[in-house]
């Protein structure tokens, strides 16, 4: 789930969050007893995308995770076993972006210029109302181009 920026003004921010769940069969927690004690792992995530400057964007995120292996045992050199737990984690992140384009390069969401040559060719207008259409055909009938 996410959107556009909550904050007043014509902004480019975008904000999100999000959940996930990795179930895993008994089968598979069963074979890997011997081994490591795995459950179900599950976590969350949210996240603001500031956009600066149309070319520079600022990401902050944080997670939280609680692991599928929840504990391991270790073995010291003197041979003592210890079992070692692994809580739920939380995770900050931020991430600075910049964008490089080429000269000339437009987005997709970039609108072209009004100016442009061809800039109406590709926009569909609204289709000629019956008083056009009925003089373009008169004028091709009476051998005069529109």
């Amino acid at each position: 789930m996410g959107g556009a920026s909550p904050l007043p003004g014509p902004r480019h921010d975008r904000f999100g969050a999000g959940v996930f769940y990795y179930g895993y069969s008994e089968d598979l927690k069963r074979l890997l007893e011997p081994v490591v004690t795995l459950r179900d792992e599950y976590g969350a995530e949210v996240f603001y995308n500031d956009a600066i400057t149309p070319w520079m964007r600022m990401t902050a995120n944080a997670q939280a995770i609680s692991p599928a292996i929840t504990a391991r045992t270790e073995t010291s050199p003197g041979g003592t076993a210890t079992r070692i737990s692994n809580p739920t984690v939380a995770l900050p992140g931020l991430r600075l972006q910049i964008i490089f384009r080429a000269a000339g390069h437009r987005r997709i969401t970039d609108r072209p210029a009004r100016d442009a040559p061809l800039a109406g060719a590709c926009r569909r207008s609204k289709p000629p109302g019956p008083a056009v259409v009925g003089r373009a055909l008169a004028s091709v009938s009476d051998g005069n181009s529109p």
